[in-house]
């Protein structure tokens, strides 16, 4: 199953690209086997037809991680992704911010930041998630912040962040955190203190 899956993926990289292949490829986007879905988002790695961006950016919901995987892949290569978070549909927004995160280019990072100041909490969260994969500590004001957030969901990601970004400037703020009212809020500043201290043993 395996082999076959390759020789598929293949012959995807082996002929030309035409506009009734990006067609076939959006539809196969959403067919109910995951095989067919991971090889049409691995097809539009490389492509810069922008026609696809809107479908991959729905792919980073599939329940396939590996579809998600290379959907995140293949808006990287679109350059199309950091565009999709000033979309006017709030999913979008966030999903592109969230495929920002998986995809690992600092330069993401500053756009990430101003979306922290989004209206739709989902959003907040995911810019918060992504900015947490991405390691750099020029979030870490800003992550700080959010701790303060209206929304559970947005505290919750942003102590998460905080955590694997281990920088001390978080630690008493990540102390407050775990008097919040919201459970899972309170336990993710306690794991991202903890990792903390394993970081720096001398605190």
């Amino acid at each position: 199953m395996k082999l076959a899956a390759l020789v598929m993926l293949l012959a995807v990289f082996a002929m030309p690209v035409v506009a009734d292949d990006v067609d076939r490829w959006i539809q196969d986007l959403k067919d109910p086997i995951p095989a067919v879905r991971e090889a049409a988002a691995v097809a539009f790695i490389g492509h810069s037809d922008t026609r696809a961006v809107d479908p991959l950016i729905q792919a980073l919901e599939d329940k396939d991680p590996r579809v998600r995987m290379y959907a995140a892949f293949a808006l990287g290569k679109l350059n199309d992704t950091i565009q999709a978070l000033d979309d006017s549909d709030w999913p979008v927004r966030g999903h592109a911010a969230e495929a920002l995160g998986y995809l690992g280019d600092t330069r993401a990072v500053g756009p990430l930041i101003q979306i922290l100041k989004d209206e739709e909490p989902r959003v907040r969260g995911s810019a918060a998630f992504a900015l947490g994969k991405l390691n750099n500590t020029r979030a870490v004001g800003p992550l700080i912040v959010l701790l303060n957030d209206e929304a559970s969901v947005v505290r919750l990601n942003a102590a998460e962040a905080l955590g694997k970004l281990n920088d001390t400037r978080a630690l008493m703020p990540l102390v407050q955190a775990t008097k919040d009212d919201d459970q899972y809020v309170r336990e993710h500043a306690k794991e991202a203190i903890y990792h903390m201290y394993i970081a720096y043993p001398d605190l």
